[in-house]
């Protein structure tokens, strides 16, 4: 099983700083399944959590002056990063 520390998911404020994107544009995202997310449900309300490692690497991609379109490189590196037993 791949074992991932908490700090390592963020939620969709920190990606929405980091991609320009607003909050309600990445939770489409996340119901459509172009985004990998794992959502946490409490009594009183339901969040997600995101890879950091998804979000900063987009981030250098464009940085380091390349072009990204969002929803293809989430579906690109969901792809990459898969594991056997993860489960939707």
């Amino acid at each position: 099983m791949l074992e991932t520390p908490l700090s390592e998911w963020v939620d969709l404020g920190y990606m929405a700083d980091k991609t320009g994107f607003d909050e309600v544009t990445l939770r489409r995202m996340i119901d459509s399944g172009d985004l990998p997310a794992m959502q946490v449900a409490s009594t009183q309300r339901t969040f997600h959590k995101i890879p950091r490692r998804l979000v900063d690497e987009a981030y250098s991609a464009v940085m380091a002056g390349g072009q990204v379109e969002l929803r293809a490189f989430c579906r690109q590196w969901s792809a990459r990063n898969a594991a056997p037993e993860a489960v939707a």
